[in-house]
């Protein structure tokens, strides 16, 4: 990726456990100024701060659309039991129960 290489050459080889952080959380500019080492944890929350986190169906490893986490929430709410749910949407329990109580999906109502 370009940014690694403008900080591999322009500042020093990665360090271990470091990964490369833009600025302004514009991952496509990588003028220098805009780029730094940093934490995995750092650019995590870097991502919540410029709002550039995917969530919901963006994340990769969504197992569930966000009509099926609403639907998945009114039908729970009418009495339909987790083990029901986890089996009609093929996903585990822990799943079902995370999504009900909000744990999970927490940008939907």
């Amino acid at each position: 990726m370009v940014h690694h290489l403008v900080l591999e050459a322009f500042v020093c080889p990665r360090p271990p456990d470091r990964v490369c952080c833009h600025n302004d959380g514009n991952a496509s500019n990588n003028r220098i100024e805009n780029l730094r080492w940093d934490t995995h944890l750092s650019n995590t929350l870097d991502k919540a701060k410029h709002g550039t986190q995917p969530r919901g169906e963006a994340m990769s490893t969504a197992k569930l659309k966000e009509w099926q986490v609403l639907e998945i929430r009114r039908l729970h709410s009418e009495g339909v039991s987790v083990p029901r749910l986890a089996k009609e949407y093929g996903v585990r329990p822990g799943t079902i129960r995370k999504v009900v109580k909000r744990q999970s999906w927490t940008h939907l109502p």
